[in-house]
């Protein structure tokens, strides 16, 4: 009956049996078709038994005289200051011209300014129309700065759309300083060139590879930020590396050639060599097209391959336009490369009780002594200190548990043990025989191999779309004791690791299975199963 059916469910909500109610109003819940003329029963469900979803339903026939009452409600339920973000959620654009200006209120009240910026941010696409409304709470020095300072931020959250408000905003910030990081804030949200040095500003010495996906996505007209990125280049952090080589792509900053060319040859960071080529393809450098084809035809990842082939073709051919960041999924593909969703690479989802394409049984070498065995492991408790990324806002997000180790290895002075905590994160630590304990590393640890070169971590984190996974050397200097050196990027996140008796090391990642060989060169074996 579909729509024909809301009148009398809707009167099944005041039947005797509670049962029925119940019954009725999930039914109606999942329905559509609501009319102005259900809202006197809507409104009672409201009153009687505060059905969040009879507040979405009213939001939905949108009149105003349902808008009305979803003001008037909140007020008499004293819980104004929290509007329910949900019900707003449905009005879309028609929720403006009743949630603007109510960052004028007096007093203040920032739970409630939190809350409107929020039903605004959340909308699918705020109309370019509330720039103005906005704009004039921004400038007005009768509303309160809690308010001015929200209204604000949500400018920023209209993106390019409100891009020609920048001039007055700066102008705001230099006449009331104690505007500026609201402002701040907007310029970045809205992707402007003047939100370059406000970005570079923040990182200061400690580069950040976030605000440098926020600078690419500003696209050419973030060009200014080219000599820094170049400096990133050599940055101790990889990530940070490879976030600049791929960011100059972006803002087009051509007299960055010559450092990604002499990228394509990097031998340790597969990611590293894809961001110089997929960059040097994006700006048609044609001096690079040479060192393109060479790393289309030798190199061992053949996503890196495909990605420089299809860059050879772009330097010759206009094929590819610039992707300036208007793309509604820009900071995930950014970041693609360590993505489970890189393109075909791990289509695938590879689990974790997929056999190895090569038979291991009679090729893996007897566990070297000084490495703990599972009864070892499973006998340790540590505490450590992780996230808790399930706390709200504002209150302590750290918590500490016991954990059981994934791997350690006895070493002259201690053992060194490594930490697998998954999504809440993992560690590599260093004890001594006094139970003196140093970090080594922040990372989730597979797992601890002696190889023919030294002992070695082997690291990643395959979790939501992210697929990470590096190897690390663990080293002894007599003048500062043990430390973890990155020294390779691994095709995703580390399924399965075993030493071969080749002296070989073998690794199936979520992107494949490789060799790697005590002095670092890195052999794919098989590409993930389709």
């Amino acid at each position: 009956m579909g729509a024909a059916a809301i009148p009398e469910l809707l009167a099944l909500l005041q039947h005797e049996n509670v049962g029925i109610q119940d019954n009725a109003s999930y039914t109606l819940s999942g329905m559509t078709g609501f009319t102005e003329k259900d809202l006197p029963l809507l409104f009672q469900e409201v009153e009687s038994k505060d059905r969040s979803w009879a507040l979405r339903k009213i939001a939905e026939i949108g009149t105003p005289e349902a808008i009305d009452y979803l003001l008037e409600e909140r007020r008499e339920n004293s819980e104004f200051q929290y509007p329910n973000i949900g019900a707003f959620s449905y009005l879309g654009a028609k929720a403006l011209p009743y949630l603007i200006p109510l960052f004028r209120v007096t007093p203040p009240n920032e739970i409630l300014f939190r809350r409107i910026s929020s039903i605004l941010t959340d909308l699918d696409g705020i109309p370019k129309e509330a720039v103005v409304p906005l704009l004039d709470i921004a400038m007005d020095t009768a509303v309160s700065t809690d308010g001015r300072k929200s209204a604000i931020v949500v400018i920023g959250h209209m993106q390019r759309d409100a891009a020609h408000a920048a001039p007055q905003l700066i102008s705001l910030a230099e006449r009331e300083p104690h505007l500026s990081d609201a402002v701040d804030r907007a310029l970045i949200g809205m992707m402007v060139p003047e939100a370059v040095p406000i970005l570079l500003g923040q990182m200061g010495d400690h580069y950040d590879a976030f605000r440098i996906r926020d600078i690419a996505t500003i696209g050419s007209s973030a060009a200014a930020a080219g000599p820094d990125f170049i400096r990133f280049l050599d940055a101790d952090d990889w990530d940070v590396r490879v976030a600049a080589a791929r960011a100059l792509g972006f803002i087009k900053y051509e007299k960055a050639a010559p450092n990604l060319i002499k990228l394509l040859s990097d031998q340790s960071d597969w990611r590293l060599v894809y961001a110089a080529a997929d960059s040097l393809g994006m700006m048609k450098i044609k001096s690079a097209k040479s060192g393109l084809l060479e790393v289309a035809k030798s190199h061992w990842f053949s996503v890196v391959r495909d990605t420089a082939r299809q860059a050879a073709d772009e330097v010759s051919e206009a094929k590819r336009p610039i992707d300036d960041g208007e793309s509604i999924n820009f900071p995930q593909r950014f970041f693609i490369y360590d993505s489970l969703e890189f393109d075909d690479l791990f289509e695938s989802m590879r689990t974790w009780n997929m056999e190895p394409t090569i038979n291991l049984r009679d090729m893996v070498a007897t566990p070297h002594r000084d490495i703990f065995t599972n009864e070892e492991t499973a006998s340790l408790q540590y505490p450590m200190r992780i996230a808790n990324r399930m706390m709200p806002e504002g209150i302590e997000r750290w918590i500490d548990r016991l954990r059981t180790p994934s791997c350690g290895v006895h070493i002259f002075d201690g053992k060194i043990l490594g930490f697998d905590c998954g999504e809440w994160g993992g560690k590599l630590i260093h004890e001594d025989y006094c139970g003196n304990k140093i970090e080594l590393l922040d990372k989730n640890i597979h797992s601890l191999h002696r190889m023919k070169s030294g002992l070695v971590a082997v690291t990643g984190i395959g979790h939501l779309t992210m697929a990470l996974g590096s190897v690390f050397r663990v080293k002894f200097d007599p003048r500062h004791g043990w430390a973890a050196e990155h020294w390779l990027a691994l095709p995703g996140d580390p399924l399965n690791a075993q030493l071969l008796k080749s002296g070989d090391l073998y690794i199936d990642c979520r992107g494949g299975e490789i060799l790697l060989s005590p002095d670092g060169k890195i052999k794919m074996i098989a590409p993930p199963s389709k």
